[in-house]
């Protein structure tokens, strides 16, 4: 199964709960028509942290995790009329999108809150090495019901679109960590960068911690 992790930036004229509203009715509606997507989740970032030693953040109000059958189910995504609609509409709530094709989890049962840990592979890393120390260090959170360690395919084919913002380079590693409650992923959360705060790498650098809520699409 292949998947994709795509990451939004609300529209700048919109507030946060406009956003989130968009994306989940209108948008959704839409993507659901898309050709051969298994799952469609949405995860809907509502705080952010930096660790003490992290760079530029990314710009990120929204996450997406899409699964298809193959590389060429996604092809054929790309090319049909539901993409040309996806893409209107993505100017109606979007400043910024950037996405990519990562090696990671299979769809699972929903987890209403995720803590996602997003981070940039050193240049001289191995994205294997850096995903498990990832994984590694966030063991133990209590309430934890489910994780995927994601990790940004070989030579990945970026997801981008020229009328709107895209990072100017995607995460490599992105740790989800799901919980039943708010209170139990903000914890992690807090938990997360106080970890990542007094530990060092040299495989994983400029790591952040958002907190979002997930959406079940499809």
């Amino acid at each position: 199964m292949f998947k994709r992790i795509t990451y939004l930036e609300k529209h700048s004229e919109l507030s946060l709960d406009q956003f989130f509203a968009h994306w989940a009715t209108t948008h959704a509606d839409i993507a659901r028509e898309l050709p051969g997507v298994t799952c469609y989740l949405q995860n809907h970032v509502h705080s952010h942290s930096p660790t003490a030693e992290a760079g530029e953040s990314f710009r990120i109000d929204g996450i997406v995790e899409l699964w298809f059958d193959s590389p060429e189910v996604v092809g054929a995504s790309h090319d049909s009329a539901v993409a040309e609609r996806l893409i209107d509409d993505e100017l109606r709530f979007l400043s910024g999108l950037t996405g990519g094709p990562v090696e990671g989890g299979e769809p699972h049962e929903h987890r209403p809150f995720k803590v996602w840990v997003l981070g940039l592979g050193s240049l001289q890393s191995d994205l294997s090495e850096a995903a498990a120390w990832l994984d590694s260090t966030a063991e133990g959170m209590p309430g934890e019901i489910g994780r995927e360690c994601n990790r940004l395919a070989e030579n990945p084919q970026l997801l981008l679109r020229d009328s709107l913002r895209h990072e100017p380079r995607i995460p490599d590693v992105a740790l989800a960590l799901g919980f039943a409650t708010a209170e139990e992923a903000e914890f992690a959360a807090q938990s997360l960068v106080s970890t990542y705060d007094g530990r060092s790498n040299a495989s994983v650098e400029n790591i952040h911690v958002y907190l979002a809520s997930e959406v079940a699409i499809l």
